[in-house]
């Protein structure tokens, strides 16, 4: 399923922490550049994987994802940019998966 989203949303799906820093969407970058603060955004994706997520077999805690999501919105916030935190559960063949934006 391809999720879409409204001009002025710059979406992230979580993944493994190298992807994720490496490979920024375009428009994430983009947003973050603008509004001056990609500093902001390293140290939430920092602290996301730094709490213990994002590993592969162990998976991501939405409940704590949505803790540091909001602990970290104010600096967001400070730059003119909402942050919020988005789970799509899709069932495929033999397993559940969960996708984290």
């Amino acid at each position: 399923t391809t999720l879409q989203f409204p001009v002025g949303v710059a979406v992230e799906e979580l993944t493994e922490r190298t992807k994720v820093i490496a490979i920024t969407p375009p428009k994430v970058r983009e947003m973050m550049d603008k509004k001056d603060c990609y500093d902001v955004y390293v140290a939430l994706m920092d602290v996301l994987y730094e709490s213990g997520m994002g590993v592969l077999d162990e998976g991501w805690s939405e409940s704590q994802i949505l803790r540091i999501t909001r602990s970290i919105a104010p600096k967001f916030e400070a730059k003119g940019l909402s942050l919020f935190f988005s789970a799509k559960k899709e069932e495929q063949e033999e397993e559940k998966e969960t996708k984290i934006f």
